[in-house]
């Protein structure tokens, strides 16, 4: 195992404490017999990557509640952790797994689920969005592709903030993925802060939309 990764799980563990470390373990197991009850088929991932078990979605909750945002989107939603513990009165979770939507609608119900990707976003019944949400995504997508999407919805929605992720330079596999700078996409868009994922892995990159420039 790289090093990196031994370095991750001591931060998670430290980060979690005993009594999180038994909520990790708790909701693992309860997800588990769910997804088998429903029978869906899931990347095992979000079983053992679920909300108690990963501090970073935490660190990406805070940072959407500190826009105090009213409409939020997350796209790569997966089962809703993320986007139902957003302090927001509209919540739209968007993700291309129709499993992966179905147990978000059961065990993270306080947002509304839609299966999709970016593209959907363009057909959704409002044209402001506070803050367009995707973490653990884009990095599987082309720069040609998100500058695509991007474009595309900040021209047809009013979108004021944006927040996606990065793997660290350190990260063992970055070089299979791909990292993007928003700026470069749009000349509407800059970058605002970087935050740390808490973990080791990546860092979080906030953009504001400015439609005045």
């Amino acid at each position: 195992m790289d090093l990196i990764f031994i370095k991750g799980k001591i931060k998670r563990l430290m980060k979690l404490g005993p009594f999180g470390v038994f909520k990790c373990l708790y909701h693992r197991h309860k997800l588990k017999r769910l997804v088998e009850n429903i029978g869906i088929d899931i990347d095992p991932w979000h079983i053992h990557g679920n909300f108690f078990c990963r501090y970073y979605k935490r660190i990406v909750v805070n940072i959407v509640n500190s826009l105090k945002p009213e409409i939020v989107v997350e796209v790569g939603c997966g089962i809703g952790e993320i986007i139902s513990r957003v302090n927001a009165s509209t919540k739209i979770g968007i993700d291309i797994n129709s499993d992966l939507i179905k147990l978000a609608k059961i065990v993270n119900a306080e947002a509304e689920y839609i299966v999709g990707d970016f593209s959907t976003i363009l057909s959704l019944p409002f044209n402001r969005i506070d803050c367009l949400l995707t973490v653990g995504v884009i990095h599987g997508i082309s720069q040609d592709d998100l500058r695509n999407y991007i474009k595309s919805i900040i021209d047809k929605k009013k979108v004021k903030y944006i927040l996606t992720d990065n793997y660290k330079e350190s990260y063992p596999y970055k070089n299979k993925t791909y990292s993007h700078n928003l700026e470069s996409y749009d000349e509407r868009i800059t970058l605002l802060e970087i935050f740390d994922d808490g973990e080791g892995y990546r860092d979080f990159f906030l953009w504001r939309v400015d439609y005045e420039r």
